[in-house]
């Protein structure tokens, strides 16, 4: 994988981590709370970082229509926000295939 690639979805993972905290709203998430999407988080950023390509299959249904990443922003209200992050990701998924 491209190491620019990489560090794109990594940036993208970390910009949705900080909009997911302890208290958030995880109703229509698959998750009890935010500290186990954050977990998830961590542990996929984990993966991209040792180039494991297996990832991404995972992250792309994570931030399809809706899945976590948008459930969760619809109850938090960073909706907007998810939007843009869906975006870049489908496009930064794209040149990670590529490669």
């Amino acid at each position: 994988m491209n190491s620019d690639h990489v560090k794109k979805a990594i940036e993208i993972l970390e910009r949705a981590r900080v909009l997911i905290t302890d208290d958030s709203d995880t109703l229509w998430t698959h998750y009890d709370n935010g500290r186990e999407f954050r977990d998830d988080i961590d542990a996929w950023i984990g993966r991209l970082k040792l180039g494991d390509e297996t990832v991404l299959e995972k992250l792309n249904l994570s931030f399809a229509p809706t899945s976590d990443f948008q459930e969760h922003s619809l109850s938090n209200d960073w909706a907007e926000e998810y939007l843009d992050l869906s975006a870049q990701w489908d496009q930064c998924l794209q040149k990670l295939r590529s490669g």
